[in-house]
Formats: structure tokens, sequence, C-alpha cells
């Protein structure tokens, strides 16, 4: 079962990146517009309570360890699928 559907049938609301950045399966797109989804992936994390890091092996890309220390600067609970450790 993935993180989101787990999360959702608990009640969460659940906000997750757009799988549309060449990661993941995701489409490539221009810098353009990878800047706009960077932009929009920032606000999301300011909407959130909580940010959950789905991290298989505890392995992260650089991305993710910038929204991760954007998330830390505002002071919001995170936590990991599995320990980086």
């Amino acid at each position: 079962m993935t993180a989101f559907r787990a999360f959702t049938l608990l009640g969460h609301v659940v906000v997750m990146p757009p799988m549309i950045d060449g990661t993941n399966g995701g489409a490539f797109v221009n810098e353009e517009t990878q800047k706009k989804l960077d932009e929009l992936q920032l606000k999301k994390i300011q909407m959130s309570d909580i940010v959950y890091i789905v991290n298989p092996k505890g392995i992260t890309n650089p991305r993710t360890r910038a929204e991760i220390e954007f998330a830390k600067s505002l002071g919001k609970e995170i936590r990991y699928l599995e320990s980086s450790q």
C-alpha cells in the first residue's frame, strides 16, 4: 500500500509533490516549468502540519533534502518512512 493511500484511508489530507519533474517515471519539463513546480512544492510545505518523507532505503535526492531544510526552517514536524541511518 502506498503512503498516499495509507494516510488517505486514515483520514489525512495528503499533498504530494508533482510527479512531472522527470523523477519516479514523471515526464521531463523545461527549466521555467520546473522552477514553478519547485515553488508550488514549497507552498504545499507551508500549508502542511507534518511533512512525511517517503524515502525507500533511507535515500533522499538533493531536491528533497532542500525541501526538508525548508520545512525545518518553518518549524514543521518531519517524519520519515525509513531512517537514513
